[in-house]
């Protein structure tokens, strides 16, 4: 019983880390779709690559990968 409680808090602090990653990495990608919208692909593409490294962190390789698109 104590190890599977050991086991839950040490995945708990990684489940909330990925959670942050993922919030970062959205705000970052909309950022990246507003610059876009308004024809400035370079600072687009500088937020799209922030965006696909905190999904990567947070290993959602769909939207990873859309960031790479």
């Amino acid at each position: 019983m104590k190890f599977v409680l050991n086991i839950a808090f040490l995945l708990i602090p990684l489940y909330s880390i990925s959670q942050s990653d993922s919030l970062i990495a959205s705000q970052y990608f909309e950022i990246g779709d507003s610059l876009y919208q308004k024809g400035n692909y370079n600072m687009a593409n500088v937020y799209y690559k922030k965006a696909g490294t905190h999904y990567q962190q947070a290993e959602n390789w769909e939207r990873y990968l859309k960031c790479k698109n």
